[in-house]
């Protein structure tokens, strides 16, 4: 399903591929156990609906009409805000999914989220990934002059602004300057990534041996280098 609008977003997040990426993700945090989090650009805030089950969560989103589509069936602090308006203190866990393409500044809101980490604690960051993106757009949505586009490095755009994706090497390179240790590097939608997000599995069966095998191939190469998103797990010393 390729995001035309922001109600194709609000579709996807309760389609068979969006439940599958946010369950895999959700999976890659399963240590988020009575932690104090902070999710910034939370959207919806699915995510972090989902982790206020176990956790104390903290939630910035900018969007208003993120807002008015916000998941909360398990109570957390919600604040209207962006970059500006973080809140001082630090938390085990910050989150940052698939925000950083769309800043131009994105070593500044790294250094800021950075500050947010208590000594311990984990940076989340999911972002797109370029040869998933590409064979998506060549592929699924047979777009060779599309793909080609994203190739040359000209960028992208959907119903939240243009998208420009950095290296995770960049990122990983970043974290490892400011102190932090890997701790994960994994993909996310490697299979299904080539698949109508709409189109579920008539069986089962079949739909947990996707997810199955989407979970046994997130940090193997080359199927990671081929998944639509990446997800870097860094621990600050």
């Amino acid at each position: 399903m390729a995001m035309k609008t922001k109600q194709d977003y609000f579709d996807f997040q309760r389609s068979p591929g969006g439940e599958m990426q946010y369950r895999q993700m959700w999976e890659q945090l399963s240590f988020a156990d009575g932690l104090r989090v902070l999710d910034f650009g939370s959207g919806t805030g699915k995510t972090a609906n989902h982790l206020a089950a176990k956790n104390a969560v903290t939630a910035v989103e900018p969007s208003a009409d993120m807002l008015a589509q916000r998941y909360c069936d398990n109570e957390y602090r919600q604040i209207h805000g962006g970059i500006n308006d973080l809140p001082s203190e630090q938390f085990d866990l910050v989150i940052c999914h698939n925000v950083l393409e769309f800043v131009d500044d994105r070593e500044r809101y790294l250094e800021e989220l950075a500050k947010r980490v208590k000594p311990g604690g984990r940076l989340s960051i999911v972002k797109h990934n370029l040869p998933g993106r590409v064979m998506r757009q060549a592929v699924l949505y047979e777009d060779p002059a599309g793909a080609l586009a994203l190739l040359r490095g000209e960028g992208a755009s959907n119903p939240f602004g243009a998208i420009w994706v950095y290296d995770t090497g960049e990122l990983i390179g970043w974290a490892t300057q400011q102190g932090f240790a890997l701790e994960r590097h994994c993909g996310i939608r490697a299979f299904y990534n080539m698949r109508d997000d709409n189109k579920g599995w008539g069986d089962p069966a079949q739909a947990e041996a996707a997810y199955e095998l989407e979970r046994a191939a997130e940090e193997m190469e080359p199927y990671r280098s081929a998944a639509f998103y990446h997800h870097v797990v860094v621990r600050k010393p």
